[in-house]
């Protein structure tokens, strides 16, 4: 199992929810880039992960549940693609994280209130979407 990966950055690829075996197989990975197919709830096993940066890949769909468990997450980037649906309320249980950016999707509804008790964010970047209510 992967133990101290602490960067997934996927820039520009096309991109659906999956993570192949490989990249939970082997140890010390400190950055890494990778073409997903497909993503899973395998993802929720890197719980050491500090950076997810899947922008810029025409990814569709709902950002998944299984993302909830990766308590230790500081930037959260999944900006300029075609994601929809609700900010889940539970990015609110992100404590650690610093940037938040989500700009440039399809998201509808409320900004999740939860947002506002995420001490550590310095960075909440929602333009372009289809989010109405208060900023928290």
């Amino acid at each position: 199992m992967c133990s101290v990966m602490r960067i997934l950055c996927l820039l520009h690829f096309l991109l659906t929810w999956y993570l192949p075996n490989s990249l939970l197989v082997g140890s010390e990975l400190q950055e890494h880039t990778i073409l997903l197919a497909k993503f899973s709830a395998k993802f929720c096993a890197l719980r050491s992960l500090k950076t997810v940066n899947l922008s810029n890949n025409s990814l569709v769909g709902e950002i998944p549940n299984e993302l909830q468990g990766i308590e230790s997450l500081q930037d959260f980037q999944i900006f300029n693609n075609h994601l929809s649906g609700l900010i889940p309320s539970w990015v609110g249980n992100w404590t650690n994280l610093r940037v938040f950016a989500a700009y440039e999707n399809d998201f509808n509804g409320r900004i999740p209130g939860t947002l506002g008790f995420i001490s550590e964010l310095k960075i909440l970047n929602l333009h372009s979407n289809n989010l109405e209510g208060p900023i928290p």
